[in-house]
């Protein structure tokens, strides 16, 4: 059985502690900096000015299909060269536009919308609403 000594316990939990914090504020900078977007795949996929290639969650939208084409339509005219926030998810990311300034994506938030983004627009969330059978 190995003996750990007090002071090493502190510093494997300190270790760990620091850890968790800079991956939580990794993620808090990587989703609060806005970009553009450079040109739309496909009604499931973004291209940034960076190259950049950013699949987007919460969507399943077949390659190549109507709702494909319009959704690609439709993107192109509400991203076209606006500032958009990324929030990722399972390296998959909602796109927010039309924010009022740089929102706040807290890891843990409880309100629907990010600190900043009281205007904004979930982009994913309307492209869910997108109703064909209405066009």
């Amino acid at each position: 059985m190995i003996k750990l000594k007090v002071r090493h316990v502190v510093w494997i939990v300190t270790a760990l502690f620091v850890a968790l914090l800079l991956g939580l504020c990794w993620k808090i900078y990587r989703d609060g900096v806005p970009t553009k977007v450079k040109s739309i795949a496909d009604g499931n996929t973004l291209v940034l000015v960076n190259g950049k290639k950013v699949g987007l969650y919460g969507l399943s939208i077949v390659k190549g299909s109507e709702r494909d084409h319009l959704i690609k339509q439709y993107l192109e005219v509400l991203l076209d060269d606006r500032n958009v926030w990324l929030e990722y998810k399972n390296n998959l990311a909602k796109v927010w536009v039309g924010c009022e300034s740089t929102p706040k994506f807290w890891p843990f938030r409880n309100e629907r919308k990010p600190m900043g983004c009281d205007k904004g627009v979930l982009v994913n969330e309307q492209i869910a609403k997108i109703d064909l059978r209405n066009i």
